[in-house]
Formats: structure tokens, sequence, C-alpha cells
């Protein structure tokens, strides 16, 4: 389901009715946290990359840390003034319409037995209703708050869509040239976390030893070329050997706008990801689990970008209305250091005005403080993190059991520093659960290397680096059951495990292209993931009063 539905009335509707108290009690992987660690970076990464690590520091407002007692109360607290925020006098009267509409057949049932009553009343010598005043009395009622009902509905809806489409007319979507103008960043950051292994696996294989100064400039000259060069993404694959294709589709999104819904996107339909799922063994039941939270982040992410849009279409009238133009758009109000930009110093007193825009703005829609704001923008991003970490934990062994640089201890850690409040009851029992996950993880992983070593030492030269990389893979998974039948016939006393052990090897060697392809594209998706959330927390950094561009 698109995020667009929930732009909807109806979608409205169920979030008053329904949908608030999953904010804080929905099931499934959730871990509502905003980073807070002591910035680390390691040797390698660029100093564009550190911009985006986890470790960004918190600003002023910060949540202190609360015990597990105070911090549910506190997070109900907080999704109520959040919800608040973004709910106008527009929706009171939507909901008031809503309201009116579905109980104008109970209020006409109700006022036909009144007015029956009082026309059967004359037979006993009361004062009663003619038969005329008993038909025409309930019809009345029943019309009058029937129709009332349907303008109060439709009249707010029909003013919040003109503003919206307001917003969309004045380049709210073109914000994704504000993300692709980072496009270094983030590729500097893709390159720490995800294609570096590549470029290490690759040189290995050739017996080469890594430069990986020259392998990142070779995968930035080739990320940029993909950029540039508009070619099918299987043509661009083949031809120029790099495969970009999740960042590229994120790219396409625009901050706070509507369209930026591409990971969401991605975990529910691509290809490569469900092909992941399905062999980890996240099925029909699991995504049900994860429905509850799905939902609950849609939502967030409707009223948040619809609340922004509002305020920027207001803001874009008013804008040009007092300085006679046409030339201000929502880039003027939501990309940092416009407000100084040259063209703007044509129109006398509209850099103040912007500002002061800007600040109603963000104050109004994100809350008192940065904390507020981050805490409001994790509403919407994080539930993209936590499955894609999970994922990625069930499927990539190198990042569960710690072979790579960062891994899920590490990045849960570091959420988990700011849980404080705003955490949901699934946050900790999921860490729990993924400690335990590794924990057995690793103790596996280390059988299978003692038992490949005796049977297969060959399998640990270094031309054969990545066939080894899909044997862990597939044993990891448990494809086709070899990690447990590896496990039964360890079991018996004097059993051997050579016949588990030489199918596993034999079918993993067979995929090993296969599994490299899915295992980029989950990296990389779940980096986006990373990115997404430190992209948002940047931006609004930049556009809080007081920040800086």
């Amino acid at each position: 389901m698109s995020p667009k539905i929930l732009e909807t009335t109806s979608a409205r509707s169920l979030f008053f009715q329904d949908l608030l108290a999953l904010v804080w009690d929905c099931g499934g992987v959730t871990n509502n946290v905003a980073p807070e660690a002591t910035p680390e970076a390691t040797p390698e990464a660029t100093p564009e990359a550190r911009a985006l690590s986890w470790s960004l520091p918190m600003t002023e407002g910060a949540p202190r840390k609360t015990s597990p007692a105070e911090g549910r109360p506190a997070a109900r607290r907080g999704a109520l003034r959040d919800a608040s925020r973004l709910i106008n006098i527009g929706d009171i009267l939507y909901q008031l319409g809503t309201l009116l509409y579905r109980k104008s057949l109970r209020y006409t049932l109700f006022t036909a037995g009144i007015a029956l009553l009082g026309y059967f009343s004359g037979f006993a010598g009361l004062p009663a209703f003619s038969g005329k005043q008993a038909l025409v009395l309930p019809l009345a009622v029943g019309g009058v708050t029937l129709l009332s009902g349907v303008l109060l509905r439709v009249i707010p809806a029909a003013i919040a869509s003109r503003q919206m489409m307001v917003a969309q007319a004045n380049d709210m979507n073109l914000m994704e040239d504000y993300r692709k103008s980072e496009v270094d960043v983030y590729l500097a950051s893709l390159w720490e976390r995800v294609y570096q292994y590549e470029h290490q696996l690759s040189e290995r294989v050739s017996g080469r030893e890594p430069d990986l100064v020259a392998g990142e400039r070779e995968f930035v000259a080739l990320a940029k070329k993909a950029l540039d060069t508009h070619l099918s993404q299987p043509r661009e694959y083949f031809e120029l050997g790099i495969d970009i294709h999740h960042f590229e589709d994120w790219l396409d999104g625009a901050h706070f706008d509507p369209s930026d819904s591409k990971l969401l996107e991605q975990y529910e339909g691509d290809t490569g990801l469900t092909a992941v799922k399905e062999l980890v063994g996240i099925g029909v039941l699991d995504s049900l689990r994860q429905m509850p939270a799905r939902i609950v982040q849609r939502v967030w992410f409707s009223l948040i970008t619809r609340a922004v849009a509002l305020h920027v279409a207001e803001a874009v009238h008013r804008l040009n209305q007092e300085h006679r133009s046409d030339v201000f758009n929502a880039q003027v109000l939501i990309w940092p250091g416009e407000e100084r930009a040259q063209w703007l110093e044509r129109f006398p007193g509209a850099k103040e005005e912007v500002l002061r825009r800007r600040e109603r703005l963000m104050l109004r829609v994100f809350g008192p403080d940065q904390a507020s704001a981050r805490r409001l923008v994790d509403r919407m991003l994080v539930p993209n993190f936590e499955l894609a970490t999970s994922l990625r934990m069930r499927f990539d062994a190198e990042y569960c059991v710690g072979d790579l640089q960062h891994d899920i201890h590490h990045d849960l850690e570091d959420t988990e520093l700011a849980l404080g409040g705003h955490s949901r009851r699934g946050a900790k029992r999921f860490a729990a659960h993924a400690r335990r996950f590794v924990s057995r993880a690793r103790r596996d992983m280390s059988a299978l290397h003692e038992q490949l070593r005796r049977a297969h030492p060959d399998i640990f030269e270094p031309a054969r680096a990545e066939a080894l990389r899909a044997v862990r893979i597939a044993f990891h998974t448990d494809r086709n059951g070899l990690r447990r039948a590896f496990h039964a016939e360890g079991e018996r006393p004097g059993a051997p495990r050579n016949e588990a052990l030489g199918r596993l090897v034999e079918l993993a060697e067979r995929d090993t292209e296969c599994y490299s392809r899915r295992l980029l594209s989950l990296r990389q998706h779940h980096e986006l993931t990373r990115i997404e959330r430190i992209s948002y927390y940047r931006l609004m950094d930049a556009l809080w009063p007081g920040g800086h561009a």
C-alpha cells in the first residue's frame, strides 16, 4: 500500500479512531530511537563518511534517560503532543462531519420513533404531531445531519487538497535536487560501509593487495558516471560493472514529500530483497506481525508530509503576494541556505520573511526543540532501518558475526543510547533477540570453519574468497535445512558431517554470483535506511531557527 493512499480522507479518519494507540503498542521489530553517541570513525573513513556516522551529537533539548516505568507514559505523552501539532481545525471539522455522516441514519430513526409516538399520543387525548409533521420531522433531521456531515467532510478535504496541490506545483517534489546535491557525502558512506568490502573481495580473488584509496576513487567515478549516463539498470550493471540501483531509486525521492517512500517500496517489492526474505524464511505470518508498525509508520509519514505541505503552500502564496512575484517556491522555505541566495536581494525584506515563515513551519510541525523534531522524524523513518537491520542480520553472516568494521551490535548499541522515554516496548525485546541470535550464529560459524578446514581447506584460498562467503551465507540461512543436518550429524558420536558439508559447498558455489548480488542489494538498501535518517537530521538541524546550512 502506497503512503499516498493515506492522504485520502478515509486514512485520516482511521488515524483518529483506531491507530493512535498503536504508536506505543504496535508489535513487530520496532526501535524508535534517536542516536546520541560519542563520535567514532574507522581509520579508513573519509571526513564526508564520518559526517554520516550514527554518532550525531544530540542538540539542546535532548531527552534525559528514563526508566521503563517512566518511559511508557512519556512516550504516550510525546505521541499525543506530536499528533496534536499535525492536526488542524480542518481535521477537527472533518471528524465532526464524519461523526454526523455516520450517525445520520441513527438520528433519523430516533427522530422517527419520537415522531411516531407523538402522532399516536393524539389518540390518548394528549398533544400530538400531525401526520405531516410526523413525516417531515425525521426527514428534516436526517437530511440536515447528512448534509452537514457531507459538507464538513468535503470542504476541509477540498481545501487541504488544494493547498497540497499548490505545494506540489511549486516544486515541493523538486527537493530531490537538494538530496542529489549531497551525492558525494552519500557515496562516501556507501563506499565505507558497503562497496569497500566488494573491492577488497575482488582484489583478493585476483591475487592483488587491495588499494582502498584507489578503489574509492574508482567507485565514485563509476557511480557518478552511472548517475549521469541514462541507461537501463541491467545495462548499467553489465556495461559499467556497478550496481547502485537502490541508491538511484532513493535519489528520486524528496525530503518531506509523499514521493519519499522509496525505501518502504524497496523492502516490500524489490525482487532481490523479496528473494532474500524468502531465503531466510520471512513469510506471511512475519508480514502480518510487521503490519501494525508499518501502518503506524505510514500514518505518521502521511501526517508529517501533509503538515509540511500545508505550511509551505501558505508561505509560498503569501511571499509571492507580498512581493508581487511568482518566483518564491517550496525550496525557498526548506532548502538550507536559500535565504542567503543573491537573487533574494532583489526583494527587500524577503530574507527576513523567509526565515520567519521557516521558523513558524519548523516549530509548529516539529515541536519546540530539535530533540522533538528528531523524535518526530524517527516515527516515520526508524521502521525502515529496523526491518532492514533484522533482514540483514538473518542473511549477512559477516554483518551478524562481526567480520566487518561495523555489525549489528554496533548499530543497535548506538541507537539504544537514546532510547529514554521514546522507545517502544518491542525495542529491548528485539535487542535481546538479536544478542541471542548473534551468539548462536557465532558458535555455528566457528563450528563450520573448523569442519571446513578439515574437509575443504582449499575453500580458504584467496581465489575462492567469494565462494567461501557464499558458503557462509548458505549455512547462516540454513539453505535446504543444511545447517540443521550439519548439527544433527555432529550430534551422533563419530557421525561424519562431510555429507551435509559437501552438499552445502556444492550448492553455495553453484550460486555464488546470485548470493553476491543479493548481498550487495541488501547491504545497499540497509545502508540507505541509515543514510536517510541521518540526512533528515542534517536537514532539520540546518533549517532549525538559529541553525547553519
